[in-house]
């Protein structure tokens, strides 16, 4: 590592041999995925986006789920109560 520190290592390299190094370094940034090519990064935002539709879709269908219960719910309790009221204005 202390070589490429070294200013001596840098004016000693030819042309071609900056640009091997330069080649090495971009091919190892594409193959660990530091640099992406612009169609994977669009089919990663596509498939993002179609994730981020379907969680807003389940979410609002378990929003209304849960509506229709807890209305359900206070609708049960409330004739329950009625109920109660009655039974204890005849007992």
């Amino acid at each position: 590592m202390s070589a490429l520190l070294n200013s001596e290592f840098w004016s000693g390299l030819s042309g071609p041999a900056v640009a091997i190094i330069v080649t090495a370094v971009f091919v190892w940034l594409l193959i660990t995925e530091r640099l992406v090519i612009g169609k994977q990064y669009r089919t990663v935002v596509e498939r993002a986006d179609k994730d981020a539709e379907t969680v807003r879709t389940l979410t609002a269908t378990l929003i209304e789920k849960n509506a229709g219960e807890e209305a359900a719910t206070n609708i049960l309790s409330a004739i329950r109560q009625e109920i109660a009221a009655l039974a204890k204005g005849q007992g």
